[in-house]
């Protein structure tokens, strides 16, 4: 069972965009949506992601700078065509708060 949580209470949404850091030191970016966190209980554990959910197949709004391939590994395996970012919460992550309003996570 999958239980999802808003940021900040059931009416609020966070309207983000996300990029990647390229190895030229360049910004991609990857796309805007909806961010929300998702509980997926379905393995007893109980692992919560960051999920960015676009309006449209996140695959059209990639800009020139990031592959179908990387756009894959941001997914995170999820099979949503709409999904721009599913990643792990986890203690061992690499999350960083830059400026007033920008997370900076690592994802390798």
């Amino acid at each position: 069972m999958n239980e999802e949580l808003k940021p900040g209470g059931p009416s609020q949404n966070w309207r983000v965009k996300v990029y990647l850091l390229n190895s030229d030191g360049n910004w991609d970016d990857c796309g805007s949506g909806t961010l929300k966190t998702i509980t997926d209980t379905s393995s007893g554990i109980g692992i919560t992601y960051l999920h960015v959910t676009s309006n449209e197949d996140a695959a059209k709004n990639i800009s020139g700078g990031i592959s179908l391939d990387m756009l894959k590994k941001l997914q995170g395996g999820t099979e949503d065509p709409k999904c721009v970012l599913h990643h792990p919460i986890t203690v061992g992550s690499d999350y960083e708060k830059q400026g007033g309003n920008i997370l900076g996570l690592g994802v390798d």
